[in-house]
């Protein structure tokens, strides 16, 4: 997928529409097994990537699990195709029963580490797993090598080989709702 920037995206009546103060809005909704994919470019140095997420449905279930990801990426990635470098998380969705076979009915969500480095990806275990559709603030800090990020009561940090380049958010199998989402550089 091209970069768009916030402005272009308004101008064209896409899901997503900025306003100063509150930042990005994007309903990213996709049917079962399909994705969609954003990429923002990101300023040069040092930046901080803010906002919220929240699952609003998931599709119908079968080889995918709903999810959506932030990511910080170095370098070019295509739509769909692991990063050559990136740090990010998954927020994803199961019935509960998954997790769980005491947990019955319901759907619960998760986040997930996600660091990427010469095209392979690695993933942590779940944490923060709680009854889905939940908002979640998020922060993602770059210093221009590292990567901080904090969600769900968690925070980690990835070092990438590569400088920073874009801001990809994907999403499968469901709808999730990012509001006051912003992209500022060091300093504002």
């Amino acid at each position: 997928m091209k970069k768009f920037s916030p402005l272009l995206l308004v101008l064209l009546g896409n899901t997503a529409s900025q306003t100063a103060d509150q930042g990005i809005t994007y309903d990213c909704d996709t049917a079962t097994g399909h994705f969609s994919s954003l990429v923002l470019p990101s300023p040069r140095g040092a930046f901080t990537v803010e906002g919220k997420v929240q699952l609003r449905q998931i599709a119908d279930i079968g080889k995918w699990a709903p999810g959506t990801r932030v990511t910080i990426i170095g370098g070019l990635a295509d739509a769909g195709s692991v990063p050559t470098e990136g740090a990010g998380f998954l927020l994803a969705a199961l019935p509960a029963k998954l997790i769980d076979k005491r947990a019955g009915k319901g759907i619960v969500q998760y986040l997930q580490w996600q660091e990427n480095h010469a095209g392979n990806q690695t993933m942590s275990e779940p944490f923060a797993i709680r009854p889905a559709k939940e908002e979640m603030p998020f922060s993602m800090r770059y210093d221009g090598k590292v990567v901080t990020m904090t969600i769900g009561g968690a925070q980690t940090s990835v070092t990438l080989m590569q400088p920073a380049t874009d801001v990809r958010i994907i999403c499968s199998t469901g709808e999730f709702l990012y509001t006051d989402l912003k992209i500022t550089p060091a300093g504002q």
